[in-house]
């Protein structure tokens, strides 16, 4: 289990590439931190949602803000991951 969640907050403490996300149509920024995402989540990378910190679904779809990859990164440290 201490294995598991160690992977977690390596996962969270890897800062995302949203650039990279916005170009391969993943996602679309929207404002303050939100972002839209564009495609079913069969379609996610690996990991994307577990991400997620929060969503809201409207009718243009779903807005999601993603948790802090700095607070993940600074647990790590802590740990002495």
């Amino acid at each position: 289990m201490w294995e598991r969640a160690l992977a977690e907050i390596k996962l969270l403490a890897t800062p995302i590439d949203f650039d990279d996300l916005i170009a391969r149509g993943i996602l679309q920024k929207a404002q303050h931190g939100w972002y839209w995402v564009l495609v079913p989540p069969k379609e996610w990378p690996d990991g994307f949602g577990r991400r997620i910190a929060a969503g809201q679904s409207s009718s243009k779809g779903l807005k999601v803000r993603f948790w802090s990859a700095d607070k993940a990164a600074k647990l790590a440290r802590r740990l002495g991951i």
